[in-house]
């Protein structure tokens, strides 16, 4: 604010600085001097008492801009190696993921065939086929309702998690009154 209160149009001004500030995200990211230098404050249809301020606080913004890099180099790699590694990590679950979620999709439905009553199977099996079709309206909006809430996916994938743990611990509990009615039904 206080290179902006220099200006006669402090609204344009303000907004100027907004678009430098934005432009000079990337440039500051991978600590680019020669692309922020390269950057300038612009103001369109300035006065002729705002355009002799330009240089001076395009000056004033590049030096404020590379003294933050400087005081925050550590935390600009720490960033960068976050989101390096974060590619390797979606990289590898892509693949992971890629190879067993056929298999597993089988296995599902043979375990499950296990769990079930012989007898009662049909039933079962609709009560399979309508919950997947549940979770799968379900999952998508949990993720995207708690993603858009706190501004982070990661915070939606936790979520689903939180419904596998859910489906465990309802599956594990599940087993033994379903042998006890299997055994029953014999």
């Amino acid at each position: 604010d206080t290179v902006a209160d220099t200006f006669a149009d402090k609204q344009a001004a303000r907004e100027a600085i907004e678009d430098y500030l934005t432009a000079a995200k990337e440039p500051a990211a991978t600590r680019n001097a020669k692309k922020l230098s390269a950057l300038e404050l612009t103001l369109p249809e300035a006065a002729e008492a705002d355009s002799a301020l330009l240089p001076a606080a395009t000056q004033t913004l590049q030096a404020a801009t590379q003294a933050f890099i400087d005081n925050n180099a550590d935390v600009i790699d720490a960033q960068q190696n976050a989101r390096q590694f974060s590619s390797i990590l979606f990289w590898a679950m892509a693949v992971l993921v890629g190879t067993v979620q056929g298999g597993i999709q089988a296995v599902s439905r043979s375990f499950f065939g296990k769990l079930i009553p012989k007898h009662r199977s049909n039933e079962f099996f609709g009560f399979f086929d309508i919950f997947g079709k549940f979770a799968s309206v379900l999952g998508p909006f949990l993720y995207a309702a708690v993603g858009s809430m706190t501004g982070r996916s990661s915070w939606g994938t936790l979520c689903l998690l939180a419904l596998f743990i859910i489906g465990f611990i309802i599956l594990y509990r599940a087993k033994a009154p379903l042998e006890q009615l299997t055994a029953n039904a014999d």
